[in-house]
């Protein structure tokens, strides 16, 4: 994938491999993640002019994405057409955005399948639900 970094621990598999950790990507302008990238982190680093982030389509309940602003350009996050995004206890219809370095969001599907439902279940620094 784009910009994509393995961080490794020294953690076992029961077959003596080394499993990663967490996988961090890159965002140089949009990338949709997939279920299969499932509790990667998205950042927008090397990013000129705004990254967009656009969500699965009716996704896995549990399907979870970190996203960090590391530069100062704005990330933008969307839902398919028919799933929700919701802030808190707002409702994002247009998206959740932040341009703020050292701002951070976990996006967790908390309701899968045909009118999903993705929440955050933390975040911190600055963040704008657009209506």
């Amino acid at each position: 994938a784009d910009g994509e970094v393995n961080v490794l621990t020294t953690a076992q598999t029961t077959n003596g491999g080394i499993r990663a950790r967490y996988i961090v990507e890159a965002n140089t302008g949009a990338k949709s993640p997939t279920e299969l990238e499932n509790r990667e982190v998205y950042t927008n680093t090397g990013d000129a002019d705004g990254s967009s982030i656009a969500l699965p389509n009716d996704p896995t309940a549990g399907t979870a994405y970190w996203i960090a602003v590391t530069a100062a350009q704005t990330i933008t996050i969307t839902a398919a057409a028919g799933e929700t995004l919701k802030f808190g206890s707002s409702t994002c219809g247009t998206s959740l955005t932040s341009n703020t370095v050292g701002s951070g969001v976990l996006i967790v599907a908390a309701s899968g399948g045909s009118g999903g439902i993705w929440i955050t279940m933390s975040s911190v620094g600055t963040w704008v639900c657009n209506a």
